[in-house]
């Protein structure tokens, strides 16, 4: 097997296939489809396609950064993106609201009908996606083999050899980093909500929330067919970028000496699209959390106090203006307890389901498209599923679960979160060397005991790293949550949802900021703690 098609995944053509098959479909629904779920539909990809058109350029340009170029500071620039991957969305609309707030002196929330919703929605999607197509270019990046560039280079000029070597690989993480952009902009509504932009997943969520049921059909088979395309193109992407069975991943990327002058320029590029993406929102955070409100004989008048930023922000035990760590820590515990079963739920079933993918080749394709399937289901529509499995009969212990106990916004967050966290698990399972698994079968290992004794101990790093993914989308996820919580329960994700929706955005804005503080310690000290390890 060639080094080309070991990357590739053996057939890139069934992956740029079932990218164009979404032409026919396209043409299909928009000749015969409802007019309502046809404008529904066309907000929710012009949505995934600008957030795409700004995410995906600069994650590649961050990712060359980090790993071709001999950057100062790159290991602090990991931890910062590292921390900037797992930040749920909703930090990322506080931000640059906060930033248009302050910019245009008003309130960023327009008619969906006039099209300047699309853009700041859009916007918010692609900032969100830059790290995610960072690591996507980055997996890339590393599972390319060396001397498959090394030989290209020898063989024809540097351009013809990045287009030959280089080039396929990277479409493949253009092609996922698409893919998953698609998924976050149809499934979700956090931002959508915000900025009050119709999407396939806010029109769900608006039906469910004002009790219209008759509105729309959200699965008639306009959405069914976009659906199942959308699941189609997430599985035959995922099946193309896979890295090569049992070979060890070589760390390929190529930095040159840093007293070089493109040293030097390629450190102000890093840590420039570093201060524009992550520090300027940051600031626009501690700005919008330190504003105070006055009156001055009779006229309300605001202006920004740091005293007034630090108490928010630290617990010290000041009654006029608690911090927001002890005004909200009911919600803080309930988001920690919902994010703790559901991540360990989590990672034990996608640790389960990447090996028997693995292990059971005839099981393969079912769970992958099973995920796919579930990735593509809108988050709104796995809550209302939820919540009519608990409720439609009268069980008294699914009604008890549902009531009064936190088993639903569980389960909604391991669905949210099980396709993605399964993807890790298998990423990690596929580099196993071979000889392993062929001497624990013929040692007379069966398919639980390989799993047990030699997947998870032989990749236990990638199960903390799945475990923190599993956290984080759990964490941050809204659409699927919001609709099973359950009375008494409030997680900090819809505090800020609901700040945000009144207008306290100071409140809203201290939440996220020690949010993002907590994430990059933690994030950071994770990645020291991992990298003295391996010393």
């Amino acid at each position: 097997m060639s080094v080309k098609t070991a990357v590739l995944g053996g057939r890139p053509g069934l992956c740029a296939w079932a990218w164009l098959s979404g032409v026919p479909i396209g043409l299909v629904i928009a000749l015969g489809g409802d007019d309502y779920l046809r404008s529904l539909w066309g907000t929710t990809l012009l949505l995934g396609a600008f957030a795409s058109a700004i995410g995906i350029p600069f994650g590649a340009i961050l990712a060359w950064l980090l790993w071709r170029l001999p950057a100062r500071g790159r290991t602090v620039a990991i931890a910062l993106v590292a921390a900037w991957l797992v930040m749920p969305l909703y930090l990322q609309a506080a931000a640059w609201k906060a930033l248009a707030d302050i910019a245009l002196g008003t309130t960023i929330v327009g008619s969906w009908q006039t099209g300047s919703a699309l853009l700041q929605a859009g916007w918010v999607h692609g900032a969100h996606a830059v790290p995610w197509s960072t690591a996507a270019f980055s997996v890339a990046i590393f599972f390319l083999p060396r001397a498959w560039e090394e030989q290209a280079l020898l063989e024809s000029r540097p351009v013809q050899a990045w287009l030959a070597a280089t080039w396929p690989v990277w479409l493949g993480a253009s092609a996922a980093s698409v893919a998953w952009i698609m998924l976050v902009a149809t499934t979700d509504i956090t931002v959508t909500d915000l900025f009050q932009l119709r999407t396939f997943a806010e029109a769900i969520y608006l039906q469910y929330a004002l009790g219209d049921a008759t509105a729309f059909r959200p699965l008639s088979w306009e959405s069914l067919l976009i659906l199942a395309w959308l699941a189609f193109v997430v599985a035959t992407t995922v099946r193309r970028i896979h890295p090569p069975i049992g070979e060890a991943v070589e760390r390929t990327h190529w930095r040159l000496e840093h007293r070089s002058r493109r040293g030097w320029a390629a450190t102000g590029a890093l840590w420039s699209t570093l201060a524009f993406w992550i520090a300027l929102p940051t600031a626009m955070l501690a700005y919008q959390a330190g504003i105070a409100h006055t009156s001055v004989d009779g006229q309300w008048t605001a202006r920004w106090s740091g005293w007034k930023l630090v108490e928010m922000l630290v617990p010290l035990g000041s009654r006029a203006q608690p911090s927001v760590a002890v005004q909200f820590a009911t919600e803080w515990y309930w988001s920690a307890w919902i994010t703790g079963l559901g991540s360990l739920v989590t990672v034990c079933l996608a640790s389960w389901l990447a090996w028997a993918a693995i292990a059971k080749r005839r099981l393969a394709i079912g769970v992958l498209i099973a995920l796919a399937g579930i990735a593509a289901i809108p988050g709104p529509q796995w809550g209302i599923w939820l919540v009519q499995f608990f409720t439609a009969i009268n069980v008294t212990w699914l009604n008890y679960l549902y009531d009064q106990t936190i088993t639903a916004p569980v389960v909604a967050g391991v669905l949210r979160a099980l396709p993605l966290t399964t993807l890790v698990w298998w990423l990690g399972f596929r580099t196993l060397p071979r000889h392993l698994c062929e001497a624990a079968s013929l040692g007379g290992w069966g398919f639980w005991k390989q799993w047990w004794l030699l997947a998870l101990p032989a990749r236990s790093r990638v199960g903390f790293a799945a475990f923190g993914l599993a956290g984080a989308i759990i964490f941050g996820d809204l659409a699927a949550t919001l609709p099973v919580i359950p009375p008494g329960v409030l997680t900090i994700t819809v505090r800020v949802f609901d700040l945000l929706h009144a207008g306290v955005d100071d409140m809203a804005a201290a939440i996220c900021l020690v949010l993002g503080i907590v994430v990059t310690l933690g994030t950071t000290l994770v990645l020291a703690a991992t990298h003295h390890l391996r010393r």
